[in-house]
């Protein structure tokens, strides 16, 4: 199975059913909604979306891209840990 690594904007535009959202994004949160590729979303989007949804500059919010892994496998959490910051540099 495929797997990808989202960013913040790609995942905002997701949730929001955004039209500005790239052909190729859109494809592959299509791909993952129907189970066909994996989504991971990386903890630091998580915060950025804290941080945007509580400064009122986005309508997603954290409970909405819970809901969304909590109703979906093909999206998960991943950690930012020191080897993914190291392997990051490379």
């Amino acid at each position: 199975m495929k797997q990808y690594v989202t960013d913040t904007t790609g995942l905002i535009r997701h949730l929001a059913k955004s039209k500005k959202q790239g052909k190729n994004a859109g494809k592959i949160f299509e791909e993952a909604d129907r189970g066909d590729c994996v989504v991971f979303i990386p903890a630091m989007v998580l915060m950025e979306i804290l941080y945007l949804s509580e400064k009122n500059r986005i309508s997603t919010t954290l409970p909405d891209v819970t809901k969304l892994v909590q109703r979906s496998i093909n999206y998960r959490i991943y950690p930012i840990t020191g080897e993914v910051v190291l392997k990051a540099k490379r």
